[in-house]
């Protein structure tokens, strides 16, 4: 079916529709207008104009959906009461908002997001809600349903869990301990360069953002998360694992 434009009702959003639309009316209006429309010397450049407006706009339209983070809900504290939002000392159910940084010291808690994604944090970690992203600021966090930062790198997920670490020196490294990731850079909406790393995989991650080589990690690592701080003593499942 058409629409009053004469557009097929394809299966996009509104708002890339809206775009195409605006983009084929003022072509129309400023080419009907020859006070600010002079054809060019070649129909070919028109042609490669048009096209490559069109391949901009779909390509933006393939751009994995992420379910927007609003907030993260503070669900279980271990081993004291040192947590903290915006550096107050909060208790079970307290909220953190977009923007603000859920931090601990001597003590290790389990944060629940709106989209149902949860973060465990470790003792002295550090963990900002943001809109696309759960970001790291140090220490340690268990990652699961959610795309996590570190440094300029994004971990986009299917189905992952993993978990993250961010030292002093600002290097960080990535273990994903079940399905998988792809990692790239913050802000490179140009380019669709990602690095993938699978289940039993690390990878290191450089001060400046830039990524080592994967590699398996052993028996003996795995063991030691799995009877670590960030699953010993907590008593929310994790979906996945």
């Amino acid at each position: 079916m058409k629409d009053k434009f004469g557009f097929v009702n394809f299966t996009i959003s509104s708002g890339i529709k809206n775009w195409i639309k605006l983009f084929y009316l003022l072509t129309i209006k400023l080419t009907k207008n020859k006070k600010y429309y002079k054809p060019p010397k070649s129909p070919h450049l028109l042609r490669f104009v048009s096209s490559l407006c069109l391949i901009l706009v779909f390509g933006l339209q393939q751009t994995p959906a992420v379910a927007q983070v609003t907030q993260a809900k503070v669900v279980e504290i271990l081993g004291g009461n040192h947590v903290y939002i915006q550096n107050q000392p909060v208790q079970i159910n307290a909220i953190a908002t977009l923007g603000q940084t859920i931090t601990t010291k001597q003590a290790r808690v389990n944060l629940q997001f709106n989209n149902d994604a949860g973060v465990r944090l470790g003792q002295n970690s550090a963990i900002t809600v943001g809109s696309r992203c759960a970001r790291v600021r140090n220490g340690k966090a268990l990652v699961y349903g959610i795309q996590g930062c570190v440094n300029s790198i994004v971990a986009t997920t299917r189905g992952t869990v993993y978990l993250m670490e961010l030292n002093e020196m600002g290097q960080g490294q990535i273990k994903v301990i079940s399905g998988a990731i792809e990692l790239r850079k913050r802000y490179s909406f140009l380019s669709s360069e990602s690095v993938g790393v699978n289940r039993g995989e690390k990878i290191d991650i450089h001060s400046d953002g830039d990524l080592a080589e994967s590699r398996c990690f052993s028996r003996e690592e795995i063991e030691q998360i799995i009877q670590g701080e960030l699953f010993e003593g907590f008593q929310t499942e994790i979906s996945g694992l």
